[in-house]
């Protein structure tokens, strides 16, 4: 059965062979599928007008799959769009030499599965450790939690103005319920109890001088941070409050949200427990990624390392745009922020640039 293969394989691959004076290259197929899926890692000479369809009919004919399977295609880290030729001209790569194809899976475009519909801007999500619930922040003073299809589960109402940051906090102790944490322009931070269908706001921090723009909690959930338009980062416990602590102080009655729910005790008085100053403008992205690193991006157009331990600045990337949204690879040691000049940035906090 082997030998019938590969003879079936080699004839469609003679077929498929660049015709005399063609242009064509040697090409070396990889893969990190798993075993079954690998080819020979022999080159090949193929012609350049293959595109990603044709390269995969080769990899079926090598591997002699029934039903042939799709694949994407990587030159030099690039997914393949277009013919193998046009991408080897746009690398600069002569062909004299044979070409790396790595080889994938082709996935089919994602589909939209579930919906939740909100009254107002959505300015804000974070989702669950374990998946099982959405957190979103709303222009409309509430935030909500829903469960993957959608439905929405708990409503966070309080707040007296948008929600812009959302983060969840470690599991009540206990009966284990929910913990969420919600920052609003309103110069608050609250933490929750999401238990079911239920919420009640457990804290309320008013350390901010200004509105609070972004959240975000440590991977342990034990912690938060938040920045805001006075340009300043202020660190929070995310333990639960202690029975009888202080309550906070209400606010006016005048500012209450229309949707702020009954709840049978006032919530605890939230206190920050350090605060990090350095920005020169609204600190609009946080983004915490390990225990002790911590990072920050704002309208100033820096970028910051803290050492959330130390609870000092390590490195400042200065920069001229205002940044809107920040995002820390682990794996890469990268920084990518997104700005108000449509452009997309990326740092190497390892060099300071």
């Amino acid at each position: 059965a082997s030998v019938a293969v590969a003879s079936s394989a080699s004839q469609n691959l003679r077929e498929m062979a660049a015709v005399p004076d063609e242009p064509s290259a040697n090409v070396h197929f990889t893969t990190r599928l798993e075993p079954s899926l690998r080819v020979t890692e022999a080159p090949i000479q193929l012609p350049v007008r293959l595109t990603r369809y044709g390269l995969s009919e080769v990899v079926n004919h090598l591997l002699g799959a029934a039903p042939p399977r799709p694949f994407d295609f990587l030159l030099q880290g690039e997914l393949l769009r277009g013919s193998l030729g046009k991408a080897m001209a746009r690398l600069a790569l002569s062909g004299e030499e044979a070409v790396t194809l790595e080889y994938i899976e082709l996935l089919a475009p994602p589909q939209p599965q579930a919906g939740a519909a909100h009254d107002d801007w959505v300015a804000a999500l974070a989702s669950q450790p374990d998946g099982g619930l959405l957190l979103t922040g709303c222009y409309d003073h509430a935030a909500y939690a829903c469960d993957a299809a959608g439905r929405r589960v708990a409503t966070l109402a309080g707040h007296d103005a948008p929600v812009k940051g959302v983060a969840w906090l470690q599991p009540a102790g206990g009966g284990g319920a929910a913990r969420a944490a919600t920052a609003s322009k309103d110069h608050t931070v609250r933490t929750w109890r999401v238990d079911g269908e239920t919420s009640a706001c457990e804290s309320i921090g008013s350390g901010h001088d200004d509105a609070v723009e972004c959240l975000c909690a440590n991977p342990a959930g034990s912690r938060l941070c938040s920045g805001g338009w006075d340009g300043q980062l202020l660190l929070w416990s995310g333990a639960e409050p202690a029975p009888g602590a202080a309550p906070a102080a209400p606010p006016p009655a005048a500012k209450r949200s229309r949707k702020a729910a009954a709840v049978a005790e006032a919530p605890a008085e939230l206190s920050a427990v350090a605060r990090l100053t350095g920005h020169h403008d609204c600190v609009a992205a946080v983004c915490w990624p390990t225990a002790t690193m911590l990072y920050s991006a704002g309208w100033d157009g820096a970028v910051k390392a803290w050492d959330a331990g130390a609870e000092a600045c390590t490195t400042t990337l200065p920069g001229q745009k205002a940044v809107a949204s920040l995002s820390v690879s682990l794996l890469s040691a990268l920084i990518a922020t997104g700005h108000a000049d449509h452009n997309l940035r990326v740092w190497d906090a390892r060099l300071d640039k």
